[in-house]
């Protein structure tokens, strides 16, 4: 109920969740409430499941919007676990006693916006995020020298 309370107060948001271990009540309490606004893979029509793939996508997802600089504050927190994230095997992860939670739900949330539809975001005629990263990739080129001219 909580998640839906919220979506509803942020103007019907697209809600994302796992349908991995405890998501698969969140997700059918979410029906129950005729809450239907849930991010589902484009490809397939299924709710999220974390595997070691997604896992990856949902982070090379984060790094491209770091990258782009369209990573906006965050507390303190979130910010520690992303900075704590180290790649044991495959997949970046918290260091042994630490966590990753809040990590995973940045990575997701970005994942989830990157899948919408522009229908389904904020304003599908003008998007404020896609601009300001369409801005930021254009001063990175004018920044960068063309590989013909000399630089004094």
């Amino acid at each position: 109920e909580r998640v839906a309370r919220v979506a509803l107060r942020y103007n019907r948001a697209l809600v994302l969740v796992e349908a991995n271990n405890h998501g698969w009540v969140v997700l059918r309490e979410l029906q129950h409430l005729r809450y239907n606004r849930v991010w589902s893979n484009p490809a397939t029509g299924k709710p999220w499941v974390t595997t070691k793939r997604s896992k990856l996508e949902a982070y090379e997802c984060l790094r491209e919007v770091v990258r782009d600089g369209v990573l906006f504050t965050l507390d303190q927190s979130t910010l520690q676990e992303l900075r704590s994230l180290e790649v044991r095997k495959v997949t970046p992860g918290a260091p042994p006693g630490l966590h990753d939670d809040l990590a995973m739900a940045l990575a997701l949330a970005y994942r989830c916006v990157q899948d919408a539809p522009r229908g389904q975001r904020r304003d599908s005629s003008k998007n404020a995020v896609d601009d300001f990263i369409a801005r930021r990739r254009l001063e990175r080129l004018r920044s960068n020298v063309l590989p013909w001219r000399k630089t004094v």
